[in-house]
C-alpha cells in the first residue's frame, strides 16, 4: 500500500541532509557529551520525538514531486556525518591512548567524507538513466 502524492516539490537535497544531520545530532550529541544520569529518561524522550519528526517529514517530502535518489542520500550522508563528529568526544570502552583515538577518529572520518564525495557524484543526474521518482513509475 502506497502513500498518495503530496502536491509541492520536495526540498533541496542539501536541506534534506542538514535536517537529518541536525535531527540525529539533537539525539547522539547530547548523549555523548552529557553523562549525567538525569539525561537518560530526557534521552529517550528525544530519540522519540526525533524519530516522529523525522518520520513524518521524509513520509511528506518524499511523496512530493522530485523527491529521488540524491534525496535518499542526503538522507544517509546527514546521519553517517553525524557518526563522524561524535566519534571525537566518545572516548573508548576498552581504553587505550587519547593519541591514537582522534588519529583514529580522524583517519575513519576522512574515509566517510571521501565515500560520502564518490557516493555524491554517483547521484548525479543521468539524463538516459534518471533518478527522480516519476509518479507513473512509483505507482507501477
Amino acid at each position: 500500500m502506497r502513500l498518495p502524492p503530496l502536491p509541492g516539490r520536495a526540498p533541496a537535497p542539501w536541506r534534506v541532509g542538514l535536517a537529518a544531520l541536525v535531527v540525529t545530532s539533537a539525539y547522539w550529541g547530547p548523549a555523548n557529551l552529557l553523562t549525567d544520569d538525569w539525561y537518560e529518561w530526557v534521552g529517550v524522550g528525544v530519540w522519540c520525538a526525533g524519530t516522529v519528526l523525522a518520520v513524518w517529514w521524509v513520509s511528506r517530502w518524499s511523496r512530493q514531486e522530485g523527491w529521488g535518489v540524491r534525496h535518499r542520500f542526503a538522507l544517509a550522508a546527514g546521519a553517517l556525518l553525524t557518526y563522524v563528529w561524535v566519534s571525537f568526544p566518545v572516548r573508548p570502552e576498552s581504553g587505550g591512548s587519547v593519541r591514537a583515538d582522534l588519529v583514529g577518529n580522524a583517519v575513519f572520518g576522512a574515509l566517510a567524507c571521501l565515500l560520502l564525495v564518490w557516493c555524491a557524484r554517483r547521484t548525479r543526474v543521468r539524463p538516459a538513466e534518471g533518478n527522480v521518482i516519476s509518479r507513473t513509475s512509483a505507482e507501477a
